[in-house]
């Protein structure tokens, strides 16, 4: 009996442990991104629409929204307002917080035009470069405008800077599923 007693006490003990570490797995890698639909487009995370591959001009084609982006804020404002992805036209820029969310460096992946840099950010979205613009404005570092930057998120080490909006940078056009 006490042998019995002494067996049920460690598969109970071994049980906590399998469960404790599957929780913990769990809120280490956060929520899976998941396509909607079978569309290779976008994807959806913690309530928001994400396009995929980032957006803007391709080389090969400069008047399809697709693949290598490397575009000012101005136009990559236009293209997530212009877009009609999923059978929506409510896209939008993120803010810095919302992409902030996406970065993770426990899924690393290439980035860049060729691949040339890690990107830390969850399969399936891709970008084509590391910078990425958000719709966050913050102050001219030389304090001369107020409002003449947006934040970008680097990807490639989750570094943000101010950047002047006529620079070039990706954009992850995103959407709230509620709405």
């Amino acid at each position: 009996m006490a042998k019995c007693k002494s067996m049920l006490r460690r598969a109970a003990s071994f049980l906590l442990i399998v469960i404790c570490t599957l929780v913990a797995l769990l809120v280490t890698v956060g929520p899976a991104l998941r396509a909607e639909d079978g569309q290779k487009e976008w994807v959806v995370d913690q309530g928001l629409m994400w396009t995929r591959p980032d957006k803007g001009k391709r080389e090969s084609d400069p008047d399809v929204a697709l693949h290598y982006s490397r575009i000012s804020y101005h136009s990559a404002e236009s293209l997530c307002r212009d877009i009609r992805l999923g059978g929506y036209d409510n896209w939008r820029i993120p803010t810095f917080v919302e992409l902030l969310r996406l970065y993770n460096e426990k899924t690393p992946q290439p980035c860049g035009k060729n691949n040339e840099a890690t990107c830390y950010l969850p399969k399936p979205l891709r970008l084509t470069w590391w910078d990425v613009w958000s719709s966050t404005r913050v102050k001219d570092p030389a304090g001369s405008n107020p409002y003449p930057y947006h934040k970008t998120l680097r990807f490639s080490n989750g570094s943000s800077m101010p950047t002047r909006l006529d620079m070039e940078a990706s954009v992850l056009c995103v959407r709230d599923v509620s709405r």
